[in-house]
């Protein structure tokens, strides 16, 4: 078996920031997501797919980046942002995704509560 050494294409902080899997996982995948995306939400069955199938050698590092274009997404990187702080972050994340297409003020904090 060979093995490769890859160097990452961009060095980025990850200290404090919400992440599944092995804090010391060799591998770590950063997702900078907008929760009102569906192609972020298609992503993340794959994602957890990615951690039950590599255990302990993947860490999934979570990056907010509402887009512009979609008018909820910045409400929801907060509420995102404010469960984190509560330490709730993950089943928020999962709520949001789960209601990508229907996020809307109420139904951000709805979910939020």
């Amino acid at each position: 078996m060979t093995l490769l050494a890859l160097q990452p294409v961009v060095s980025l902080k990850t200290a404090g920031t919400p992440f599944l899997g092995a804090p010391e996982a060799p591998i770590e995948i950063a997702v900078f997501d907008d929760f009102e995306c569906s192609y972020c939400a298609r992503a993340v069955p794959l994602f957890k797919q990615v951690l039950e199938t590599y255990p302990g050698k993947v860490k999934l590092v979570f990056k907010n980046f509402p887009l512009g274009m979609h008018k909820n997404s910045r409400a929801a990187a907060t509420a995102a942002l404010a469960a984190e702080r509560q330490g709730k972050f993950w089943p928020l994340y999962d709520l949001l995704f789960e209601n990508y297409n229907k996020l809307n003020p109420q139904k951000i904090h709805e979910l939020a509560e």
